[in-house]
Order: structure tokens, then sequence, then C-alpha cells
């Protein structure tokens, strides 16, 4: 078994894969800027340390085999360009000089599927060009370059991972992606009983549920390899927004509460993009359905906002 540093343990996916790799027997430590008492007990399995990436002290060494770098700019955060490229591109040059004076041999970059574009068509490989259409995946673009540009001189194995629409239960309330389809829709039906799409719902996106971004995350670090390499994580198969919707709303009907309206309140798109994603490592979906996983998710979805409540902890 591995020995694997995560950074951004405390957040959104780092925390759900760390939990994962922790699962399946790696050595994992698990580091934050903030390190709280229930991402702790959220993750009893792995050791804490604190650990900024764009302040890590040069001094720093550790005997890690992987490094999975999951600490790098969200949507939200690279609306602040300087803060994304900060983050994606200076962040990611310190993990990777703290991997080469640590010895580690693999570093594993979060990037994500935007760097081809926002509304995908066609077929994406794992070797098509990146083509980013907002600073979201733009700043990516400069960590995966980062990260190239490191193997090519030292000869250091990094992985791009380019996860899809992710989306499953967080591991803790101080996990603060709320707005995520279908998050949000689980979070406004228990609210308001109702489910609002202020679009048509058209739009076509293929999602992957954190179980799968954690596995692939895994099978990565368990292959051998060396060099550059860039890995999608998707299943292949593509659902419109308003299908999760009608997903959720039966959701909520087989848990025995009551079903929400779905509302469509947009007439654009006026269809959907058709696109299709290539992944050599995720794991499929349970009972081969993306339905069927989502609305596991969704059922556990459900259960957690009703014992903690939707909104993230201000507590430490």
């Amino acid at each position: 078994m591995a020995k694997v540093l995560v950074t951004g343990a405390s957040g959104y996916i780092g925390s759900h894969a760390a939990g994962c790799l922790s699962k399946r027997g790696h050595e994992v430590v698990a580091t934050a800027r903030r390190i709280t008492p229930a991402l702790e007990a959220a993750l009893p399995g792995c050791r804490f340390e604190t650990l900024d990436v764009l302040d890590i002290p040069g001094t720093l060494h550790g005997d890690w085999d992987c490094i999975l770098h999951t600490a790098t700019a969200n949507d939200i955060l690279s609306r602040d360009f300087a803060a994304g490229v900060g983050l994606s591109a200076f962040g990611t040059r310190n993990v990777l000089d703290l991997a080469k004076r640590s010895g580690t041999a693999h570093v594993v970059f979060f990037s994500t599927l935007q760097v081809y574009g926002a509304e995908l068509s066609g077929a994406i490989g794992e070797s098509s060009s990146p083509d980013p259409v907002n600073d979201y995946g733009l700043n990516h673009v400069f960590g995966e370059l980062a990260c190239r540009l490191e193997s090519r001189r030292s000869g250091l194995r990094t992985t791009v991972m380019r996860p899809a629409n992710v989306y499953g239960c967080p591991v803790s309330r101080t996990v603060d992606r709320w707005s995520l389809v279908p998050t949000c829709f689980v979070r406004e039906a228990l609210a308001e009983g109702t489910i609002t799409i202020r679009s048509s719902g058209r739009q076509r996106r293929d999602f992957v549920s954190l179980r799968q971004v954690s596995g692939a995350c895994a099978n990565v670090i368990e292959s051998a390899g060396e060099g550059y390499a860039v890995r999608n994580i998707a299943t292949g198969q593509t659902h419109s927004i308003v299908e999760t919707a009608h997903w959720t709303a039966s959701a909520f009907e087989a848990t025995g509460l009551p079903r929400p309206e779905v509302r469509v309140l947009g007439e654009e798109p006026s269809h959907g993009n058709d696109f299709e994603v290539e992944s050599t490592v995720t794991p499929p979906p349970i009972h081969g359905s993306v339905e069927s996983e989502m609305i596991d998710e969704i059922t556990r979805f459900i259960s957690f906002f009703q014992t903690s409540g939707p909104e993230p902890s201000t507590q430490p």
C-alpha cells in the first residue's frame, strides 16, 4: 500500500478521496489550511496536518509515495482571476517542488473537464487538446502545464485528472458545495417542496459521483506509470439537467416524502449538447446506471440534510 499526502483534504473532492484511499488500506496524511474536529471525525483513518500550498515551508519533507493535489481552484474561487491562477499555478508549483525534494515518485493533479470548454460537443478523449472558454478552465490549464513541464524536466511522474460534473454527499457539513446539481435540488425540495430550473434544463452533462472520482484516483495511484499523463473522470454517458431534477423528485417519493414539483422556467437552450467523454480509469456506476447511482446519492443527501441541516457549519 502507498503513503499518500492529500492536499485540500477539507474540500469536496479531497475529503472523499482521502477517506476512500484510507479505507483501501493506504496510509493517508490529509492536509488543509484549517483542520476542524468535524473533518477529523469524518475521516477517522487519516492523519492530519495543517498545510497551505501557497506557503509550503522549504524545510518540509516527507516519505510519501504519492501526493494527491486537490487544493486547486473551484468555480467560485476562479471568479477572482488572480486568486484562481495563484492557487492552480503557484500552489501546484510549490507541490511539485515539495515532491522533488522529498523523493516522492508521483503527483496527481486535480483539474477539470472544463479545460475542454463549457458546453461540450463531440468526442472528447484523454488526448484531446484543451480549449478553455472561462477562467475556471484556464487556470487549471496553467497547473497542468506546470505538471507537464516538471515531468519533462526532472522525470517526475505526474498525472492530471479531469473530472466531469461531480456530485455526491459530502463527508461533513464543513464542505461547502451546496450549489451543485443535484445537491441544490435536494436543498430546495426540503425547504420549499419544489425544484426550480431557470433554464430549459436541456443542457446535457456527464455526471460522475464522488465514489467514482475517488475510485479513479485510487486506480491511478495503484497503477504503474511514468512521465506525464492525462486521465478523464467520466461515465461516457450524458443526461440532461431536467432528467436529474425528476430523479431527485422520484428519490423523495421513494423515501416516503412528498414528491416535489419540478418547475422549468426557461426556454433556452432549445436543445441539448451532444458529446461523449472517454475515460480509462473511472469505475462504472452502481448497477451499471447513472440514474441508479444518482438516486442512491440523492437518498443519502436527503438523510444528510435532515439530520445535519443544509447549511455549512460556521463552528470549528
